[in-house]
């Protein structure tokens, strides 16, 4: 039976017993894969009510308020299954509850780094378990290039998939033969273009973890960058063997992993300060300059050159983050700003947003800030190119915190949008603001929420300004010390430092 067919029987049964906890959850489940929370919010709270110590229940009714950025009820009920649940119970409600609150708590502004560590390790102690298993390490390199691994579930039309592809088209093939161990099925044009710069690729979708190590191993390879940390279908239980000398986290996680045998940690000198050393599992590794490159591989739409309050006569503010990141603190703020810039429209485009009833939610929580209604846009987020031709209709960006943007903000600087971002307490807050020192833009890096509203209403009030970053922002992206050549040299020249330097193996 196919999923439309599932669901279409379970909400029949539901329409005939609206109490039902079997068909409420089953029909809940089914729109929660089906990239519709929303939806799935209405049945997953019914199947609460009937039964209400059911975790599996409360856990799925968290995902899917955390997936359309109810932070806070999403965190109350993944507590409340870590308060029930011994560690001698259901061992799977256990670790998605876990992982719920430490990838999630990245978008929680009460929940600060020292809190995030901390939930992590706990996480590491008593769902991973070290010690449980036997280090496979049996290191005798007999090739004389460094062989370096991408481990990632997200090599496709991912920003993962994308930052990757972009990367390894200018590594020295000289120097480093480039490997990857791709755990999905997903196969298009970024996956394609990552796997012709690969000497070998790996499908681990059906390799156990131990299988999994095992190939590392056999493959002699160097060093692994872990792309996933504890985000969806990640191997971090394989890297728990240590099959290659060293493993390093970048980019595909924004928070420490707690994992001891996660080595480093690449992090740049604009988004880690010096004191929060002791905030890491992993030893800090700084880049000379942005944490991701400020060029993009496949961006083949052109920004327009005039702003679109020339055409619209109004400001419009915009966002293609992530649903999920937009909490209740992120509306407050915005609805400031446009509060203060008469007749302003605020775009909105991403994930689960074609869902009509989750607009009209979406709109509520700004109408209860002030914001009328009408002046809200929504959309569903489409392909790669109609997000990118978004920007074309956005005067101003607003970045989302704590968890800020990544590709979004690259795409958006690089069809020459400005966006207002806070330098906040928290690297995946700081990503946008690194892009902007290194284009030469801190002006519209705010230090608190006031300063972002002031910002962001000040340059509402600047038509000059805003013309002139829409004719050059994009040439700075290109041209900055961290464009797609330049970043590859940066990251083979660290890659290649915490080789030599990492316990003699020189």
């Amino acid at each position: 039976m196919q999923d439309k067919d599932k669901l279409d029987f379970h909400l029949k049964e539901v329409s005939k017993n609206p109490k039902s906890f079997e068909h409420n959850f089953k029909a809940g489940e089914i729109l929660l894969q089906g990239a519709n929370p929303y939806a799935a919010l209405a049945h997953l709270q019914q199947a609460i009510k009937t039964d209400p110590e059911n975790n599996s229940a409360i856990l799925a009714t968290a995902i899917a308020f955390h997936n359309i950025g109810m932070i806070k009820p999403a965190f109350q009920l993944a507590e409340m299954v870590l308060k029930s649940e011994g560690l001698d119970k259901n061992l799977a409600n256990l670790k998605m509850a876990y992982l719920l609150l430490i990838t999630g708590a990245t978008g929680h502004i009460d929940y600060d780094y020292e809190k995030i560590r901390q939930l992590s390790e706990k996480y590491y102690q008593d769902i991973l378990k070290p010690g449980t298993k036997q280090f496979c390490y049996n290191y005798q390199p007999q090739h004389k290039k460094l062989r370096l691994a991408f481990l990632s579930p997200d090599l496709h039309t991912h920003p993962v998939g994308i930052y990757v592809a972009t990367l390894v088209e200018h590594i020295d093939k000289a120097s480093f033969d480039l490997y990857a161990f791709y755990n999905n099925s997903v196969d298009d044009d970024i996956t394609q273009s990552i796997k012709s710069n690969c000497v070998k690729w790996f499908n681990t979708v059906q390799l156990s973890d131990v299988q999994l190590a095992e190939t590392i191993r056999n493959e002699e390879i160097d060093i692994v960058i872990d792309l996933a940390g504890h985000t969806n279908k990640n191997r971090m239980a394989a890297l728990l063997f240590k099959p290659a000398p060293i493993n390093i986290a970048w980019m595909g996680y924004f928070s420490t992993t707690g994992v001891k045998e996660i080595d480093y940690i690449l992090l740049d000198k604009n988004i880690y300060k010096q004191d929060e050393a002791a905030l890491f599992s992993e030893k800090v590794y700084e880049l000379p300059h942005a944490y991701v490159p400020t060029e993009l591989l496949g961006m083949d739409v052109e920004p327009k050159t005039k702003c679109p309050f020339e055409e619209n006569g109004f400001i419009t503010f915009g966002s293609l983050n992530n649903i999920r990141k937009i909490n209740s603190d992120v509306i407050e703020t915005w609805s400031k700003v446009l509060n203060s810039v008469s007749d302003s429209r605020l775009l909105i485009k991403g994930t689960y947003l074609s869902n009509i009833d989750l607009q009209e939610f979406i709109r509520s929580r700004f109408e209860q800030c002030g914001l009328a209604k009408n002046r809200i846009m929504i959309e569903g987020r489409g392909s790669r190119n109609e997000a990118l031709e978004t920007y074309n209709r956005i005067d101003i960006a607003l970045d989302t915190f704590p968890f800020g943007g990544g590709l979004t903000s690259v795409e958006n600087l690089l069809m020459s949008t400005p966006l207002v971002t806070w330098y906040g307490d928290r690297f995946m807050c700081r990503v946008s603001a690194s892009l902007l020192k290194e284009i030469g833009h801190p002006e519209l890096i705010a230090y608190d929420l006031d300063e972002f509203v002031k910002i962001a209403v000040d340059l509402a009030h600047d038509q000059a300004r805003l013309k002139a970053y829409k004719t050059s922002l994009k040439q700075k992206m290109l041209q900055s010390p961290c464009n797609a050549s330049a970043f590859a040299k940066q990251f083979q020249e660290a890659i290649s430092k915490i080789w030599t330097q990492h316990h003699g193996f020189a």
